[in-house]
């Protein structure tokens, strides 16, 4: 089998770490809608983090952002991540690490597939918790100061639900992860390798079957053949960023897409949508023929990733909105977590590869709960 490879440090841990705490099997973490600040309706692409408790609580203005308490508190505040026990979790008491009250920075991942884009951030942690076989920071201090620069730097969202930037935590915390897509339409961090087993037990896997997992080298990602719109596009790079939800495609692509007659307009935002009244047979039209919107990536001439144009798809209200945005240069492509409709991505930072797992639809389901 091969993997998708990684450029890893590893933990580097400063101060005397010691006490004990609860080993949990099967734990993961929620990804919810994130934003630096609030927005219209009309945004039909969705950011996600790490979703995590402040303690005290913080307030927000009317745009979302942090409203400064009166007077301004000297105290430290708390950032807890959320971690929810599946249903095949088991507890039992094993040693794991915790600071005592002394500070450790972690390192910083050089590469992660190059869709890790790094804040320099040095986080300060204050519990870690062994879960799932690896060590897991879940806890951090920060003084009101830190706490608001934080969020200035889009290290920390406090809208509409308080939660922290996956890519500031995946490259300081090694270890496994796995990221699946819910049945609430929304992306799960699982901590550790989620097995087949374990999957089974995970809501919405019931409704589908999994086919061996796609296999890819690093280096192949900077040269992927990628089929799209009916054309070939060779040598193209390919890059992941599970906390947007959306494709973004080279620029002069995007612009293809409405050139195509398929009944798109660009919304205020800058994506395309339709009325969804008209999606069902807009589908229907695309099967008769080669769909244009599905998008095939291929290495050394073999399929590894097929995204259907249904998945591409999103229903806010009676419109629909198309999940592809613009890249920022030509011959670039960025797969966003629309991708976890149709593969469940395991990766292992220590070991440095990712892995991902097709995942198959069994029953039929509306769009948006696709």
């Amino acid at each position: 089998m091969k993997y998708y490879h990684l450029e890893a440090y590893g933990l580097a841990v400063v101060g005397v770490l010691h006490a004990w705490g609860s080993f949990a099997a099967g734990q993961y973490v929620k990804m919810v809608e994130a934003s630096p600040t609030s927005r219209g309706s009309d945004h039909f692409v969705k950011r996600f983090g790490l979703e995590v408790e402040i303690t005290p609580s913080v307030k927000t203005n009317n745009d979302g952002t942090l409203m400064d308490p009166q007077p301004i508190s000297k105290e430290e505040y708390t950032i807890k991540l959320l971690i929810t026990k599946s249903q095949t979790a088991s507890v039992r008491q094993e040693e794991m690490a915790r600071t005592t009250g002394q500070r450790y920075k972690a390192s910083l991942l050089d590469n992660f597939i190059s869709w890790l884009r790094l804040y320099n951030m040095e986080r300060e942690c204050t519990t870690k918790q062994r879960i799932n076989g690896g060590i897991y920071c879940t806890a951090w201090k920060k003084t009101w100061k830190s706490l608001k620069e934080s969020v200035e730097r889009k290290e920390l969202y406090v809208y509409p639900k308080t939660s922290i930037n996956a890519q500031v935590y995946f490259p300081e915390i090694v270890g496994f992860y796995s990221l699946i897509w819910n049945r609430y339409d929304n992306p799960d961090l699982y901590l550790g390798e989620l097995s087949t087993e374990e999957h089974s037990f995970y809501p919405k896997a019931e409704e589908h079957s999994f086919t061996p997992e796609a296999q890819l080298t690093e280096s192949a990602l900077s040269d992927v053949a990628i089929e799209f719109l009916q054309h070939s596009y060779p040598k193209q790079k390919v890059t992941l960023h599970f906390d947007n939800d959306a494709t973004q495609v080279p620029p002069e692509i995007f612009e293809e897409i409405g050139k195509k007659g398929l009944d798109l307009s660009l919304s205020e935002d800058g994506h395309y949508k339709m009325d969804c009244s008209q999606l069902d047979a807009f589908m229907a039209k695309l099967g008769t023929s080669d769909n244009l919107l599905e998008l095939t990536m291929k290495h050394a001439g073999q399929k590894f990733v097929t995204l259907l144009a249904e998945q591409s798809f999103v229903r806010q209200h009676d419109r629909c909105g198309l999940l592809i945005e613009k890249s920022t240069r030509a011959g670039e492509w960025v797969m966003g977590s629309s991708l976890l409709k149709a593969y469940t991505a395991i990766v292992d930072t220590r070991n440095k590869m990712v892995r991902f797992r097709s995942v198959h639809k069994v029953k039929g389901r509306s769009t948006r709960d696709m």
